[in-house]
């Protein structure tokens, strides 16, 4: 008796992702589906970083079709394609930045930039490309808690390539002033600068920015 794909996808209706509770199917994470006499495939695409994940969620999508009577072989490829979320009407938008993250409290000294870091390296540690971005310009503390030194460089002048350490593209005002020359900073100044190194760094391909306010 052939296969039939309804009794396929029944199957693979039974295996929910852990991170969303959506089965693969009517979320439309399934993709490329296919069956060859006894021989099953098909690709799942996540929207998200999932890298440590993939593995186990293979494991539960082979055992799902497997159980399907008549099916002898199931390949799987599980693939990541973290989508850009949409944003209000009127934004302007960052080149090469799919999505950004502000990590924010009305309180200081509560471990915002602990928190901004911690967050960008669980990020990069799944899979994502991550940029780290300090927002703090009266009292950066990124350069230090990455352990970067020196200033960015410029090729052409006027846009900065974002320096880089453990996998994350970084960029704080503390690479470009003394720390106490940034605290003397006010108003139009700050913002400007900020601005600046929000939209004059030349950050590549990321899949997020974490911006660490202050």
């Amino acid at each position: 008796m052939a296969l039939e794909q309804q009794t396929v996808l029944n199957a693979l209706q039974t295996v929910l992702d852990p991170n969303t509770g959506k089965d693969f199917v009517s979320s439309k994470a399934l993709k490329n589906l296919q069956i060859s006499g006894s021989d099953v495939s098909f690709d799942v695409e996540l929207g998200y970083p999932a890298k440590s994940q993939i593995p186990g969620l293979r494991k539960s999508l082979i055992a799902a079709v497997k159980g399907v009577a008549g099916v002898d072989n199931v390949s799987v490829n599980v693939t990541v394609k973290i989508a850009s979320h949409s944003v209000q009407r009127g934004v302007q938008l960052l080149p090469q930045v799919k999505n950004i993250i502000a990590v924010a409290s009305g309180k200081g000294g509560v471990g915002k930039s602990t928190t901004a870091v911690n967050l960008a390296l669980a990020l990069a540690a799944e899979g994502a490309s991550v940029g780290l971005l300090d927002a703090d310009i009266y009292g950066p503390s990124l350069p230090m808690m990455m352990g970067i030194e020196g200033r960015p460089e410029s090729v052409d002048g006027k846009n900065m390539e974002p320096m880089e350490n453990y996998g994350l593209q970084v960029m704080s005002i503390g690479f470009l002033v003394a720390q106490d020359e940034a605290m003397i900073w006010r108003g139009p100044m700050a913002t400007q600068a900020l601005e600046q190194l929000l939209r004059q760094t030349n950050w590549r391909d990321l899949d997020y920015l974490i911006v660490d306010m202050p």
